[in-house]
């Protein structure tokens, strides 16, 4: 856990932390520099403040729903699926048969070369002869998961969009080029107790370590960041799944 600051005998509470949702576009990397193979970061475009992590990571080619907070603890107690246990939620586009023992497999979990994949709910949203449209869930978020079962199944994935993370999703985006600065919802606020912070830091290992975040400082002239009514004002002073 992070060292506590102490003043006068009485010990500092840390900043309440913040949370945006963003659309993260396909071809960005959710680091905060470039990937070596070029993408761009999305941090770059979303001009948070330099401490701002990812609750999770999406892959330079999937699309979709980011949440991201001014807390690193809280965003690995979030992502953590025994901790926070929060679902994530995608729509999958994939070519090939879309068959009742495929559905099974994703419904009962897979092993793909050594590495078991737990159950997800399933739901064929759109069917045609070699191409469907799936509804998925899980509360784990491995790296390239959903694409590595997909691949072990003979469906290749066309599009990845996360539609929703634990109590967010994408509806409360107006469009895909606005932030929107959310309060911690109620199911979360557990999550903010300094023990409880520190019970999960200290059960998650040390935090991710990031770099400075070189935009910092920069406007994006195209990012118009909203913010929830209940949320109070902005201050942005101090902030791979499938």
């Amino acid at each position: 856990p992070d060292a506590k600051l102490v003043i006068e005998g009485v010990p500092l509470r840390r900043a309440a932390p913040k949370l945006w949702l963003a659309y993260k576009r396909r071809g960005e990397a959710v680091a905060k520099e470039s990937a070596r193979d070029g993408a761009p970061s999305v941090f770059a475009r979303l001009n948070l403040a330099p401490h701002a992590c990812a609750v999770g990571r999406l892959d330079v080619n999937s699309e979709g729903l980011l949440v991201i907070t001014s807390d690193g603890a809280l965003a690995r107690a979030m992502e953590h699926p025994e901790i926070g246990g929060l679902e994530r939620r995608y729509e999958v586009l994939v070519h090939g048969r879309v068959t009742p023992s495929k559905v099974a497999a994703f419904r009962r979990g897979v092993a793909v070369k050594g590495v078991r994949y737990k159950p997800m709910a399933t739901r064929v949203v759109d069917s045609r002869p070699n191409r469907a449209t799936l509804a998925l869930s899980c509360t784990e978020g491995k790296n390239r998961m959903i694409r590595r079962i997909c691949d072990h199944l003979r469906l290749r994935v066309s599009r990845l969009k996360r539609v929703g993370f634990g109590p967010f999703s994408l509806k409360q985006l107006p469009d895909p080029w606005t932030v929107v600065e959310r309060p911690v919802p109620p199911s979360l606020r557990r999550f903010l107790d300094e023990d409880a912070l520190e019970d999960a830091a200290a059960t998650l290992g040390p935090a991710r370590r990031t770099r400075p975040d070189r935009a910092e400082g920069r406007r994006a002239r195209s990012l118009d960041v909203r913010r929830d009514p209940e949320s109070g004002p902005a201050n942005h002073s101090q902030s791979l799944d499938v």
